[in-house]
């Protein structure tokens, strides 16, 4: 076993000054400017291939063994690169791969020579003519590939060494990376006539080894090392200048289990047609799992890559840097001497992607079935391999060869949701980068597409409509529509490029149906901001799921504009929120006003009294009973809200940005939050109290309760409805119990609550007249609200801040509920 170098950092080991650091270096390699295109001009898989002859036997031979190159194995590796012809099955008089006969017979094989049977490396090379440029192929087959979601029979995977063979150098390594949507790993004008190619354990994709550790990958160049990678960055919110490619994710801090394959229900180890192959002989439990949604959460303690065996080309010399210790000598073997091989045969083994949907979560398969070398567009015309613009332009501007752009680029990135550490319990989320790997589905594109350093990038993808499904082992499933356009810039999914994920044991499916097409929807999280927000791609309404943590403003928009906002503030048990079925208009945005101010009134009770409570609002309908009111509109009596009565505390806090228009910015003394209007509002947090400031406040209470006589008058003299009038002086039984600033505020919550509620009450009726006027006084007993939270006194800096952050919220959906029509 090669040895490892356990002092070797990770990508997730750095610190970010480091990386961004490190990413300056490698952003300029190659020749790539910082800002370019994130994901550049991949052809399309479809482009028709370029005119290329094939070399004469010597001439291919030559070249061959010349840049050869070694292969390192993880490990935990089973199925290794193997002689075709070893395995083949007469069929019809055929020479066929079968699928079952050749991972049996490869069992059987590996057990009695106790190492990789018939180890070999397939190579064919083309040349471009009118040229220099030759092409050297060295195909790799597998018996199998067992990775996260793509398993299939018969792995071939690929390296292209583009060379000049007037300077007799290589130009260009490109390694293949799973499918022709996953960006590979590249390296232009390498200084080492022989790369290493590092496989990934059971998907076998290949990543390159260029520079003097070429057992392991590096992204970026570190210790005097230069990257292992030239591919271009990607100049991406906070991931710096990440070069695009798949890498190597086991061996950059990153982890991803695998997947045991099933056919017809049963691991695909139970077949009665694999007499020899034990779940043993699959990949080792420890990097398994047997399915994402069982799991409460990602996996925690994956082990990291370990090298293993390494391959080397027999008969051939290796000196200077390529000089290896290898433990297996492979043969290279002209691939014409196995064309005689017509087909790879096999059932298709699937992964079922989960996708959330109104009703009931659905399933969506997803197929691989790998074609033969010589039946793949990139056998012919390799350049349809190279997926980095500046090294298609090099290609272009020294020897003529380009294929135009073809198709829409997706990209973002994964983040998890957390509850953050600034909110009452319950009461908000942050999100963070997760250092498990996540999958995705797009509706157009039979295969799956890993993620990268959490990043997901998605290829040539057509114009039109799209549906895009991201599933990760412990986590909620994720999905949404996307539309896609020709363009010089690539789209981005999720919130601004950010894909917010939830582990399953703290998710919360929010659903509900409409009778009507739904254009948008929208959660905002009090603290955290947007954590959706896009195109539902359901035609029955929409499901996302949340983390339990949060407080969130669901906002809904169908296809003819018109809105409805609905309160999801989860309990601690909740598993699932149905909000009904959708009813836009002014009557659902005057119900979601009753149901944020209740939970600020709540908020406010619970510290005025000294009351323990669950941390989470009530006012959601659990699906087991969902009212019929078409506005899913709930209690206010039933909203409660943890809050922090200890105010002999100083809270600190970090900055906390989101990729949002909706951010919240919290240092120690002051909460900044940004609403979609663009308007700041400051508030103090946690506020540190002295004995001394303590006996002052209770001073002042006599002066909060008169105070508070002053705004009620202010108030009522606005009152112009007498629906609200009715109203205007119904104070809850707390209420009147308690004094000083809390009592102020609770009474000024109670004013502003029933003048939504004679809102929504009249927009049920249809008087629009009669709503409005409701609502413009709602607009004057907010102000009172803000009097009552400004007037001093004991109110803790989570109960202040948490208030003044749904004021905000109250105050843009009520100006949205004036302007919209029953």
């Amino acid at each position: 076993m090669a040895p490892t170098d356990s002092n070797r950092p990770a990508l997730g080991d750095l610190s970010r000054r480091q990386l961004l650091a490190t990413l300056g270096v490698a952003g300029s390699v190659g020749g790539v400017v910082a800002g370019r295109s994130l994901l550049g001009e991949k052809a399309d898989s479809e482009a028709e291939p370029l005119q290329t002859t094939v070399a004469d036997d010597d001439t291919a031979r030559k070249l061959a063994e010349r840049h050869a190159p070694t292969l390192y194995f993880d490990a935990r590796e089973r199925w290794f690169p193997t002689d075709p012809r070893a395995f083949t099955t007469e069929r019809d008089g055929s020479r066929v791969l079968d699928g079952f006969d050749v991972l049996d017979a490869y069992t059987v094989a590996s057990e009695e020579t106790e190492g990789p049977p018939s180890p070999a490396v397939c190579y064919h090379v083309v040349e471009y003519p009118d040229t220099s440029l030759a092409v050297v192929q060295y195909w790799f087959y597998s018996a199998f590939d067992q990775f996260t979601t793509n398993f299939h029979w018969h792995d071939w995977e690929v390296l292209h060494v583009f060379v000049d063979t007037e300077a007799e150098a290589p130009v260009l390594y490109v390694a293949s990376a799973h499918a022709t949507s996953v960006p590979n790993n590249e390296f232009l004008d390498p200084e080492t006539m022989r790369p290493s190619v590092i496989s990934e354990l059971g998907s076998h994709s290949s990543a390159l080894g260029v520079n003097d550790r070429r057992e392991s990958f590096q992204r970026v160049g570190l210790d005097g090392l230069v990257a292992d990678i030239t591919n271009g960055p990607l100049d991406f919110a906070d991931l710096g200048e990440l070069p695009v490619a798949y890498g190597l994710p086991r061996d950059e801090g990153f982890t991803l289990p695998f997947v045991v394959p099933e056919l017809d229900g049963a691991p695909v180890t139970e077949h009665e047609r694999l007499p020899n192959v034990e779940l043993g002989d699959l990949l080792p439990p420890e990097v398994t799992v047997r399915s994402f949604t069982d799991l409460a959460r990602p996996p925690g303690s994956l082990p990291a890559r370990e090298t293993g065996r390494t391959f080397a080309p027999a008969g051939v010399e290796l000196t200077g840097e390529a000089a290896v210790d290898a433990d297996t000598e492979y043969e290279l073997v002209s691939l014409d001497d196995v064309r005689d091989i017509e087909a790879l045969t096999g059932p298709q083994l699937s992964f079922e992607f989960t996708v959330p949907k109104a009703l009931e979560n659905a399933v969506a398969s997803h197929l691989t079935a790998p074609d033969l070398p010589w039946e793949q567009p990139r056998f012919s015309d390799p350049s349809l391999d190279v997926t980095d613009p500046s090294h298609r332009g090099a290609l272009r501007d020294r020897y003529g060869i380009d294929h135009p752009s073809a198709g829409d680029r997706l990209v973002g990135m994964i983040r998890q949701a957390v509850p953050a550490e600034d909110a009452p319990d319950g009461e908000g989320i942050d999100t963070e980068r997760p250092s498990m790997e996540a999958v995705c589905l797009l509706e157009s594109d039979p295969v799956a597409v890993p993620t990268w350093n959490g990043v997901v990038a998605v290829e040539d993808v057509p114009e039109g409509e799209h549906r895009l499904t991201v599933n990760g082992a412990g986590l909620a499933p994720y999905t949404e529509g996307v539309t896609t356009e020709q363009s010089d810039e690539p789209t981005t999914v999720g919130v601004g490029g950010a894909v917010t994920v939830v582990a399953n044991e703290d998710a919360v499916r929010v659903h509900a149906q409409s009778d009507e097409e739904l254009a948008n929807v929208r959660l905002v999280d009090d603290v955290g901001g947007r954590v959706y927000d896009g195109k539902p791609p359901d035609d029955e309404g929409f499901a996302v799921y949340v983390h339990r943590g949060g407080a969130y403003t669901a906002e809904v928009t169908d296809s003819e504009g018109d809105t409805a906002a609905y309160r999801v503030n989860p309990n601690a048990s909740d598993t699932s929120v149905g909000l009904g079925t959708i009813r836009t208009g002014k009557a659902s945005l005057a119900a979601f006003l009753v149901d944020i101010l209740s939970e600020m009134r709540t908020a406010v009770r619970a510290e005025a009294t000294g009351e323990t409570t669950p941390g989470n609002a009530e006012a959601n309908r659990n699906d087991s009973d969902v009212e019929e009111r078409a506005d899913s509109t709930v209690s206010a009596e039933n909203v409660t809200v943890t809050s922090e009565t200890n105010t002999t505390n100083t809270t600190k806090a970090s900055t906390n940005t989101t990729l949002d228009d909706t951010s919240v910015s919290i240092d120690e003394t002051v909460t900044t939050v940004v609403g979609e209007t663009g308007d700041t509002v400051e508030t103090a947090t946690n506020e540190t109290h002295s004995d001394a400031e303590d006996v002052a406040d209770d001073a002042t209470d006599a002066t909060d309760t008169a105070n508070t006589t002053n705004i009620t008058n202010t108030t009522n003299a606005t009152n112009t409805t007498n629906a609200t009038d009715e109203t205007s002086d119904v104070v809850s039984e707390t209420t009147a119990q308690v004094g000083g600033a809390l009592g102020s505020l609770l009474d000024a919550l109670d004013r502003a609550i029933a003048a939504a509620e004679a809102a929504r009450d009249a927009a049920d009726a249809g008087d629009v007249e009669r709503a409005n006027e409701s609502l413009r006084t709602l607009q004057d007993r907010l102000d009172g609200v803000e009097r009552a939270l400004d007037g001093g006194g004991r109110i803790t800096g989570q109960t202040r801040g948490l208030v003044r952050r749904r004021l905000q919220v109250v105050r843009e959906r009520t100006e949205t509920a004036l302007e919209t029509p029953v």
